[in-house]
C-alpha cells in the first residue's frame, strides 16, 4: 500500500488530504474550542506569556516521525508567534508544518 488517505482542516476556509506513511498527523487549533467573553475570543490552548486562552485564530497540522512528537509540536507551533511556527516545528523534528 501507498499509505493512508488523511482528511485534515487545519483552518476554518481550508481543508485537503495528505498521503501518510510511516509517519504521524497531529492538529492542534481552535477551530471548535473556544469561548467569548466581553466580547473577546478565547481559545482553549493557554498563551504561555499571559496564562490566558490564545485570543488570535490559530491552528497547526504537524507530520512527524511519530504521534508523540506531532502533538507536542502542534500545541508548540500555535503558541509560537505566527512569523515562527513553522521553523519551530522543522527545527525540533517535523517534517511538515501547515499552519491557519
Amino acid at each position: 500500500t501507498d499509505g493512508w488517505n488523511v482528511g485534515v482542516r487545519p483552518g476554518k476556509e481550508q481543508s485537503g488530504k495528505l498521503l501518510l506513511k510511516n509517519a504521524a498527523v497531529s492538529t492542534s487549533g481552535d477551530l471548535h474550542q473556544s469561548i467569548e467573553i466581553g466580547g473577546v475570543r478565547y481559545s482553549h490552548i493557554i498563551d504561555p506569556v499571559t496564562g490566558l486562552g490564545l485570543t488570535r485564530h490559530i491552528a497547526a497540522t504537524i507530520i512527524a516521525k511519530d504521534a508523540t512528537t506531532s502533538d507536542a509540536l502542534a500545541t508548540a507551533c500555535c503558541v509560537a508567534p505566527p512569523d515562527k511556527a513553522r521553523q519551530t516545528g522543522i527545527s525540533a523534528g517535523a517534517t511538515e508544518v501547515i499552519t491557519a
